[in-house]
């Protein structure tokens, strides 16, 4: 539309321009050889009716120019918000990678007791941490790999929210939730749901912002899910592993 009327405003100028052209030059026949007065009074109605032309023309490409930049600013600012949520969800993945924990024993071999020192990264350090507070789930609260687990919470959430919240284009929304739900399954869910059985009696803090964390993923395949519903650990992976 203002393409359009931008255009046809052009060739009204540029004829205008072309029809001055021989008004003002030496005319090849007298009959068209204005005086100079008569040329005061053609320049006179050529500019005022340029003027509004010109004005609708510099209007229009104004427009033209700040809708231009307001795209080009919507555009880099959902950029902007794809890069952050990509820096959050690498950060998400740094912090899981480096999840350690540090397992000391003794074990004794052909009658030599020898002690030991064993690290574990990630998933590993994750399924020895559940199975230290399998022991002792009432002793899951404040403390050094407690609150490392909840850190990983608290970053799955804000990269959960940022996705949810901020502005994107609808198909990298769609990638990057498919990609968060698939981590919470693949890395979070095997340890997360049984620590959540583990300690569901517990009434501290933590214990509490792992429970709800749990559930609120779950129900988003299982409305109705209600940790405090199972008696066993193992039907919480009944339909994992009937599939």
């Amino acid at each position: 539309m203002f393409f359009k009327s931008a255009l046809i405003s052009l060739i009204c100028v540029f004829a205008v321009l072309i029809l001055s052209i021989f008004i003002f030059k030496e005319a090849y026949y007298v009959h068209f050889d204005f005086s100079d007065d008569d040329k005061v009074k053609i320049s006179t109605t050529i500019n005022a009716l340029a003027t509004p032309v010109i004005s609708l023309i510099s209007v229009i490409l104004l427009y033209i120019t700040l809708s231009k930049q307001i795209q080009s600013n919507y555009f880099q600012k959902k950029a902007k918000n794809l890069d952050l949520i990509l820096v959050m969800y690498n950060q998400l993945q740094v912090e899981y990678e480096n999840f350690s924990y540090r397992k000391k024993g003794q074990s004794t071999t052909k009658g030599v007791t020898t002690s030991y020192e064993r690290q574990f990264n990630g998933a590993d350090a994750l399924r020895e941490n559940l199975a230290r507070f399998r022991i002792t789930p009432e002793k899951f609260g404040p403390s050094y790999q407690s609150d490392k687990i909840i850190r990983l919470v608290h970053t799955f959430a804000l990269v959960e929210n940022l996705i949810i919240t901020m502005d994107l284009e609808e198909n990298a929304r769609n990638l990057l939730t498919q990609n968060i739900e698939s981590f919470y399954r693949t890395s979070l869910r095997p340890v997360f749901l049984s620590l959540a059985y583990l300690i569901r009696s517990n009434s501290n803090s933590y214990s509490v912002a792992l429970i709800n964390f749990v559930t609120e993923q779950e129900r988003k395949c299982t409305p109705d899910f209600d940790i405090t519903s199972f008696k066993n650990e193992g039907d919480l992976f009944k339909e994992y592993y009937n599939s």
